[in-house]
């Protein structure tokens, strides 16, 4: 499941809503309003010199409810943006940066209860996303990968009570540039994990030449909303190596425990 394309709902409400609107002169000429045949508000928003949509921009049901609160620079969208249900209730708060949606998005119930949350980076999801039952609980997660619109390299599926029930691709994923550097040149890389609210987790970094394997215990850091861990290391001798994460999920409650690893190949020359 992916999230609801923010552009496409508000072109296919501005297609179907089949009202004649025609624009009102306001005291203020940067600010503008404008009415259906019935004399109801449909749009009010602020304008720059140009002309150009700049600030506050509410659009608003037949009814008279508010529907859109975005805000505008430069006919951009720019910061927070809000829909909400004709009953008032929030719909989804989204975040941009000139017109490309970054950060976190909130999705909600009718009821008022959340019903995803996810993360987007540059325009695209990235990282943990989350889907919630109209009960309240999680009961999706998975890690979407920057490098497409639809990659997802881990998803998860969770009973009421936060026992995995379900699992498709790796729990721990990486991120490096090259993987040939030089000797005394330090190899970047960020390791990612995916881990349930009610799982423990227990990560250890991992490195692996000629068959020797050494590891020691690492705490995943919040990076980009996510759990993850920034990995710099040097090499002193020149060789193949093999450097990778390695985590333990348990819940103990429920008595169930799952591991998994992501590992990088490394040319020390």
């Amino acid at each position: 499941m992916m999230a609801f394309n923010f552009f496409l709902q508000i072109q296919i409400y501005l297609f179907t809503i089949g009202l004649v609107v025609t624009s009102c002169s306001n005291k203020n000429p940067l600010i503008k309003e404008e009415y259906d045949t019935n004399k109801m508000l449909v749009k009010k928003y602020s304008i720059n010199k140009n002309g150009d949509k700049n600030g506050f921009y509410k659009e608003y049901y037949p009814s008279g409810a508010l529907k859109y609160d975005f805000n505008y620079t430069d006919d951009f969208y720019n910061g927070e943006q809000k829909i909400f249900f004709e009953n008032g209730n929030l719909q989804s708060k989204s975040f941009y940066k000139a017109s490309v949606i970054d950060s976190l998005q909130f999705w909600y119930y009718p009821d008022g209860k959340i019903k995803s949350e996810y993360f987007w980076l540059d325009g695209r999801q990235f990282g943990v996303q989350k889907l919630y039952s109209a009960r309240g609980y999680v009961e999706e997660i998975y890690f979407a990968s920057s490098l497409c619109d639809s990659c997802m390299i881990a998803d998860i599926h969770l009973d009421s009570i936060g026992q995995i029930i379900n699992k498709k691709g790796q729990l721990v994923s990486c991120i490096t540039g090259s993987s040939k550097i030089g000797v005394g040149d330090t190899l970047k890389a960020i390791f990612y994990g995916l881990i349930p609210e009610n799982y423990k987790s227990v990560s250890k970094l991992v490195d692996i030449k000629n068959n020797v394997r050494n590891e020691r215990p690492v705490f995943l850091s919040n990076i980009n909303n996510n759990k993850g861990y920034l990995l710099l290391m040097s090499f002193e001798k020149p060789g193949s190596y093999k450097v990778g994460l390695h985590l333990e999920l348990t819940n103990e409650k429920y008595k169930s425990r799952i591991e998994d690893s992501c590992f990088i190949s490394v040319d020390v020359y």
